[in-house]
């Protein structure tokens, strides 16, 4: 029994160091546990603020953009309005252009009515002139012809 009891006792001292082993290594675990949650903890942090700058970065630059676009969409908007305004003055002068060439192409049309009603008139003044000469010229015949009767008659009339 003595026997017996050094074994049990054996026993026991072997199970009270074979849990304390596991004790000390549930401890190491424990520890080993919470350093590796801490370092996870760490490096989640590290993560989500690297995360969060590099966002930040992106929305700083978005803005940048969104700033640099927005520039640009109203520099192109004020030369898209320079380019209407142009557009409309050309259009305009075109307009006024188009009157003044109507008014002159009416003008010049009233002008070669006024020439051909001219020259009408001018060929029936000169048909007149020439009938006027030519009855000039007969009644200068006649005159002669009369000169020369009458004249005839006054040497009979001496005789």
């Amino acid at each position: 029994m003595k026997e017996e009891n050094n074994n049990v006792l054996r026993d026991l001292n072997d199970s009270q160091k074979a849990l304390l082993t596991l004790e000390q290594g549930r401890k190491d675990d424990r520890l080993l546990l919470d350093t590796l949650r801490t370092e996870l903890s760490d490096k989640d942090s590290a993560l989500i603020k690297e995360s969060y700058a590099v966002m930040k970065t992106l929305f700083e630059l978005i803005n940048q953009t969104r700033g640099a676009l927005a520039q640009l969409f109203c520099k192109l908007e004020d030369a898209a309005s320079i380019r209407r305004k142009e557009y409309d003055h050309v259009l305009h002068e075109r307009d006024i252009l188009g009157s003044s060439l109507i008014r002159r192409n009416d003008e010049l049309a009233l002008m070669y009515e006024k020439l051909r009603s001219s020259r009408a008139h001018n060929a029936g003044y000169n048909a007149r002139l020439d009938d006027m000469r030519i009855l000039k010229i007969k009644v200068r015949d006649l005159q002669r012809q009369l000169a020369i009767s009458q004249g005839g008659q006054a040497g009979t009339d001496d005789l």
